[in-house]
């Protein structure tokens, strides 16, 4: 056999690849078969933030052409026999992933082995399925032949196609463990197994009876070996199963050759990653999601857009568990495309004019989201330190004729989507990964103990005790009991504890030492009887969604109806802008936040880089459409609106300010004690600033590249950028740089685009292709803070 390597130093594209076997037959006689195909080289990229497309119907390359870099399609194996024609499937939709420039992931879900499934299911003490529907037919997965299983095939899917490049991510199931319950098949058996006890006889259901916890627990004070609170806590701290479950399927993955750095669990840039969502769809309780390497959770936009902020606070409180197992986990988030009707434009009411796409699409169960309220929703995400960010709902920003269920009803939001992706996220999104944060010293404590025996929590579908201290311009983060007592409260100052009625005995304690050490208690009416609050608040219910129900649209009909709507709507926020002013008065002389803005109505979200700050100011100044705003329940148009954003600057330390998502230097003035910087901020609509500080202006930029009359095809080339401040040293910040090489006829090779330059310094490689086009290359350098250029 002769052998001959692939040239791969080629454009991307598909090339012609031809395979001669010659040899002779057991009788001498000379045989050659020649076979011709075709190969495709798919792009290179220089970094990006995944931005993912969670399900899609449409090809690789319309999909890529929006902006996002995954999709995650529903492949994968359904048993462990993989047999040639469904590695071929697979493989084929990888390739064609490859070729577009983008990355494929797929939801592996719950498999059963053959024969008798009902012995997997999960069931009450009397053996029959859980009167819930939602919860009936739910898998006990904490039995060891289904982990076995979902272990086999996961290993014979990576035996054929685990190590394809364009292969990148897996999500093992989804939306199961929020519909989980108390089991009584084998579940039961593991818990006496484990701890010596009973499953408490008063537990039928997956939180506690409100008026047995009222007689149980008079003062709110529960002890921490109370049996009850002992069976919830091992039932909701992973031993329900799915946890467990979720991670074993990881850790096949895990297996992939070539994905690790030295073989351990530890991944680099996550070429590959395994993330499991809704993960905060549960109680406040550190475990869902096992040890996959994200965690993340879809949320939707409406009424109040900049919620999306909330949950992704839960899920790094809920991350904060795996930090002892020495196994950190990322976040990303979701926002979904899609609207329910019976939360935005109930069928049943009528309004007047009537939109137009109600007389195209009567029937439209989910509508597109508004195009502004997802342009606030993207910047809420990107404003945290997320690793990625998701979208679902392609029906609704594609047109793929559908009348009924995902509804393309909006021709303006996938502008928007695009916008936001290609103008916004991929230019700042290698700067976004690297940036962190400090914790804020304002936390919000999410009670388990609460919501198991109070019904409370948020369970990830809303979170308005954070909205509300987001629009009091106070950044706060969650903070779970299992922290506090792990933890403590850090470098807390303030603690707002919401609905929390029941507390256990040791997290009392230790907030009362919180108080006489100075920390700021902020509470409601529900307090736990045997705490204080310093400042009392009004009590931020949570609200469920409502699923689109004929009942639940009637009932929405008789109370929802057009201006009365509106008014309700409006007066909502106006009393939420009265509270938190309210609350800030209240702190007045006792805490003031690092960073502020003016206005209850830009929100500010902060960041920091080794001693850099940088500060995200979202508008959410908003009025009712022509969409869906007729019906009252959302402000859906942005509006204009001016104001200022602010950050302590002790030391008068900071020299210049520059603006990232558009780029330039702005103006800015002190306040007359000189202590805090003020920045003038002049919206046109409920979009957000990313702003960075900095204690030396940026000056000028310094390239280390070949000539480019010099560089040869097929060759590598190297480009340093750096970014140098005016002591002619490199900037001491993360900034967002472009750096691009260019063939003789302006098309664009490989291996460049939007970069990071980590402490002012960024340095790629590029190859050059054996069929590009003959004279000289041309490379391009942009800084995107003071945006100045440099190219030859």
């Amino acid at each position: 056999f002769f052998v001959r390597p692939l040239e791969t130093r080629l454009r991307p594209g598909k090339y012609p690849v031809s395979v001669r076997l010659a040899g002779r037959t057991p009788d001498g006689t000379a045989v050659a078969i020649t076979n011709t195909f075709d190969v495709a080289i798919g792009p290179v990229f220089a970094d990006r933030m995944p931005a993912v497309m969670w399900g899609s119907s449409g090809t690789d390359e319309v999909v890529r052409d929006f902006g996002f870099t995954h999709v995650l399609r529903y492949g994968g194996l359904s048993s462990p026999e993989c047999t040639r024609e469904q590695a071929r499937q697979l493989t084929d939709m990888y390739d064609r992933a490859l070729a577009a420039g983008m990355r494929t992931m797929h939801s592996q879900g719950v498999r059963y082995p053959d024969g008798d499934v009902e012995k997997f299911y999960r069931c009450k003490r009397d053996g029959t399925a859980p009167a819930n529907a939602r919860e009936q037919k739910q898998a006990e997965v904490s039995n060891p032949e289904l982990v076995d299983y979902a272990r086999r095939i996961v290993a014979a899917e990576m035996a054929r196609v685990g190590d394809h490049p364009a292969f990148a991510g897996v999500l093992p199931c989804s939306e199961l463990r929020d519909h989980t319950s108390p089991s009584f098949r084998t579940e039961h058996l593991r818990y006496k197994a484990e701890t010596g006890r009973e499953v408490p006889p008063e537990v039928t259901r997956k939180t506690f009876d409100l008026k047995s916890a009222e007689a149980r627990f008079p003062d709110g004070v529960v002890p921490p070996d109370d049996p009850i609170y002992a069976y919830y806590s091992w039932f909701w701290g992973g031993d329900d199963g799915w946890p467990g479950y979720t991670g074993a399927i990881a850790d096949e993955y895990r297996k992939v050759a070539g994905r690790f750095r030295d073989g351990s669990a530890q991944q680099t840039k996550r070429p590959f990653f395994s993330f499991f969502d809704p993960a905060v769809r549960c109680p406040s309780k550190w475990g869902s999601g096992g040890n996959v390497d994200v965690l993340s959770q879809w949320i939707y936009a409406y009424p109040e857009p900049l919620t999306v902020a909330g949950p992704v606070e839960e899920l790094f409180a809920m991350a904060k568990g795996r930090e002892v197992a020495g196994l950190p986990q990322d976040v990303m988030i979701m926002t979904q495309i899609i609207c329910y009707r019976a939360q935005l434009a109930p069928k049943q009411v009528k309004v007047l004019p009537t939109p137009q796409w109600v007389l195209e699409k009567p029937d439209a169960d989910f509508p597109t989201i508004p195009p502004d309220s997802l342009q606030a929703a993207i910047w809420a995400m990107i404003s945290k330190p997320v690793q990625g960010i998701m979208f679902h709902g392609y029906a609704c920003i594609v047109e793929t004729g559908a009348q009924k269920g995902y509804t393309y009803t909006n021709s303006e939001t996938p502008k928007m989507m695009k916008k936001m992706l290609t103008e916004v996220v991929a230019p700042l999104g290698p700067t976004l990964k690297r940036l962190p944060r400090e914790e804020s010293p304002v936390a919000v404590l999410e009670s388990f103990t609460s919501c198991i025996f109070a019904g409370h929590g948020t369970w990830g579908w809303n979170a308005p005790d954070l909205t509300f201290l987001q629009r009091a311009r106070l950044d706060p983060r969650v903070i779970y009991e299992e922290t506090i007592m792990r933890d403590g409260f850090g470098n807390a100052k303030v603690l707002y504890a919401p609905q929390c009625d029941y507390l256990p005995a040791p997290v009392v304690e230790k907030i009362k030492e919180f108080q006489a050490k100075g920390g700021i208690l902020i509470g409601d009416e529900l307090l736990c009887k045997a705490l204080k609050a310093d400042i009392l608040v009004p009590l931020n219910k949570v609200a469920r969604p409502t699923l689109d129900s004929t009942e639940e649209v009637e009932k929405m009909a008789k109370v929802w109806v057009n201006t009365k709507a509106q008014d309700f709507t409006r007066a909502a926020k106006e009393k939420s802008i009265a509270d938190t002013q309210a609350l800030r008065e209240a702190l007045a002389g006792k805490y003031t936040p690092r960073a502020d803005s003016s206005s209850p109505e830009l929100f500010t979200f902060a960041r920091n880089w080794d001693g850099v700050d940088y500060l995200f100011v979202l508008n959410d100044h908003r009025t009712f459409g022509d969409y869906v705003g007729q019906w009252g329940m959302t402000m859906e148009k942005g509006l204009p609106f001016e104001g200022s954003a602010s950050l302590a600057d002790p030391n008068g330390e900071i020299r210049a300010v520059y603006e990232l998502s558009r780029g330039g230097k702005v103006a800015f003035s002190r306040t007359a004690d000189g202590k805090r910087v003020e920045v003038p901020l002049k919206y046109e609509t409920n979009d957000g600033r990313m702003l960075l500080f900095l204690k030396s202006e940026i000056k000028s930029l310094n390239v280390e590249a070949p000539d480019p009359a010099k560089i040869r095809r097929a060759e590598k080339v190297r480009v340093k950028l750096t970014v140098l401040d005016e002591s002619g040293k490199p900037a001491h910040a993360l900034l967002p740089v472009e750096i691009r090489l260019f063939d003789a006829e302006g098309k664009e090779i490989d291996g460049g685009g939007y970069a990071c330059a980590e402490n002012g310094v960024c340095e790629l490689e590029f190859q050059t292709n054996l069929n590009d086009p003959a004279g000289n290359y041309k490379i391009f350098c942009r800084d995107r803070a003071s945006g100045l250029v440099w190219e030859k």
